[in-house]
């Protein structure tokens, strides 16, 4: 389904009251937490739309308890700061809401990767930490406190990241090249 100024459609449907924008990503929260909540991922971070679709592709590989439904995709007028006017692509997905009692901690969020087959690549100045798979295949970063949550059993959840295949152009500066 193609969705024209998807950004604007969502902000206008009175069962989604809460709405958050990260670099990439604007989040829709339903009104009724049984629903789930909406994202539309921009192409803001990725130069081609094929690695905007692995980055879906990947996080449902990696992360199978948060997974994301494509619904559609379409364009929004959102994260372009030098010309707000200029459409950019985005794909609609789903998630599940998840009910957390509080954000992860960095070790939590260590120990959970960890346990995934990752380690830490580097730090970067901002403090983020880019994790590679032990096999050099995946590069994962952007785990902060918005993004990994501990839900109400005690189980880490992955709700978002930066998600990438370990190539040379990649954070984690790997040799995988894609087919």
């Amino acid at each position: 389904m193609w969705h024209v100024d998807a950004d604007v459609q969502m902000r206008e449907t009175p069962e989604f009251p809460e709405y958050f924008e990260g670099g990439e990503t604007m989040v829709f929260i339903p009104a009724d937490s049984a629903k789930p909540m909406t994202k539309l991922i921009t192409s803001s971070y990725f130069p081609e739309i094929v690695q905007l679709l692995d980055r879906i592709i990947l996080h449902n590989y990696l992360f199978p308890d948060t997974l994301l439904t494509v619904r559609g995709f379409g364009r929004t007028h959102a994260n372009w700061a030098d010309d707000p006017d200029r459409p950019m692509f985005c794909v609609k997905v789903e998630q599940d809401v998840v009910v957390a009692d509080m954000p992860a901690t960095e070790d939590q969020i260590a120990a959970h990767m960890k346990s995934l087959g990752f380690h830490e690549h580097r730090r970067l100045a901002s403090g983020d930490i880019v994790w590679v798979s032990d096999d050099g295949r995946f590069v994962v970063s952007d785990l902060t406190e918005e993004n990994v949550l501990v839900d109400q059993c005690g189980n880490i959840r992955v709700i978002d990241a930066n998600i990438q295949l370990n190539t040379p152009e990649s954070d984690g500066g790997g040799a995988y090249k894609i087919p």
